[in-house]
């Protein structure tokens, strides 16, 4: 994160990207198709968690979970909005993403599940945005912001798959948390299928592993 970084005003329309048109070159939601759901997922089993299971620390020193939810979130801002250019942080929570993220920044203003619940809800408008608007051409461009250092210099399409790791990085250490203490996990592995029928991808262990299909 960019200590004190200030949200450029800069935005990349879709139209004009690199000099060329775009109108007509398909979105990239296809390539991200289970994100939405992920993202759902984690808000619901979010929302239905107490005080006392958001504050559950991993291990002794790490962040509780609500703050590691909240720096998930926070996070989209950060990359999508202050370093991209996408417009929407002022809709959520996190205006000043740069300076003021849960966890990285502050672990003294707990939030409460239905904080987070929102806070994923309004962050997640800003990556459907994305999914809907940038164009396969437009992931090559790459974007700097110099007036923070020279260091800032990231590809779109880097920045859209740093965002969609990290959310599922910081997912599985949720779901770890949670699988310790024996309550629900994020369920990332069943999914819809055509028919209405559902598969599920299994993996050895506590959740997580080498996926193997185990039901259709």
């Amino acid at each position: 994160m960019a200590r004190g970084a200030k949200r450029s005003q800069t935005h990349f329309e879709p139209d004009t990207i690199c000099g060329m048109s775009t109108a007509d070159a398909p979105t990239i939601r296809s390539a991200f198709s289970s994100w939405p759901r992920y993202n759902r997922r984690l808000r619901d089993v979010v929302a239905a968690m107490t005080d006392e299971q958001l504050a559950i620390e991993p291990s002794p020193g790490r962040w509780p979970l609500w703050a590691t939810i909240g720096h998930a979130a926070c996070q989209r801002v950060f990359w999508l909005c202050d370093f991209a250019g996408e417009p929407g942080a002022d809709s959520t929570p996190f205006t000043d993403a740069g300076n003021n993220c849960p966890g990285d920044d502050d672990l003294e203003h707990v939030l409460t599940a239905a904080q987070l619940a929102d806070a994923l809800n309004s962050t997640f408008h800003i990556v459907e945005r994305c999914l809907d608007t940038w164009t396969l051409p437009m992931l090559d461009e790459v974007l700097r912001r110099p007036e923070w250092d020279d260091s800032w210099v990231h590809t779109r399409g880097a920045v859209l798959q740093r965002v969609f790791s990290h959310d599922v990085s910081h997912i599985t250490d949720v779901n770890g948390a949670l699988g310790a203490h024996g309550l629900p996990q994020v369920d990332l592995w069943t999914d819809q299928v055509q028919g209405g029928s559902s598969r599920k991808w299994k993996s050895g262990g506590a959740g997580w592993g080498d996926p193997q299909l185990i039901g259709r």
